[in-house]
């Protein structure tokens, strides 16, 4: 195995870094429900399947899935982990995990659901930095009332 130069070896962990800091800006943005940051983190092509809930394709049509899943919480708390990113070139591959609290008060059965998830994404490095071309959420575990996202 051919060793890294000192230079190759710092842009390859900045990169990595970059690249998890894009999804953690991704949940930061979802649970401020700022709108306008997710659809930055996109490129113009990409798309996101949530598995069992939706597609959204583009930008515009990724940021009106999430906030028809988000806008009818009080409130959720997206908390990520054991980020995995692999970079070649201008292309990157990330997985990470997802505990993620979701509020909705006055429900019957209950104001809380948790669940938990896994994220598997593509990235492009762009002059804007890395943007997700593909975004899979695979939900893994639910816990809770699940009248709070909509599913029963």
């Amino acid at each position: 195995m051919d060793r890294l130069t000192d230079e190759d070896l710092v842009r390859d962990l900045a990169d990595r870094m970059d690249v998890a800091a894009v999804a953690n800006r991704y949940a930061l943005a979802l649970d401020s429900r700022d709108w306008a940051a997710i659809g930055q983190l996109f490129t113009d092509d990409a798309r996101i399947e949530v598995a069992g809930v939706g597609t959204g394709e583009g930008p515009d049509g990724i940021t009106e899935l999430v906030r028809a899943i988000l806008q009818p919480l009080d409130a959720s708390q997206h908390v990520n982990g054991n980020h995995l990113v692999a970079v070649h070139g201008d292309q990157a591959t990330h997985s990470s995990y997802t505990i993620a609290q979701h509020v909705r008060h006055g429900l019957p059965d209950g104001d809380l659901c948790l669940i938990g998830a896994r994220y598997e994404d593509r990235l492009l490095r762009t002059p804007d930095g890395w943007r997700f071309t593909n975004r899979h959420v695979t939900v893994l575990w639910m816990q809770g009332n699940p009248s709070v996202v909509g599913r029963s």
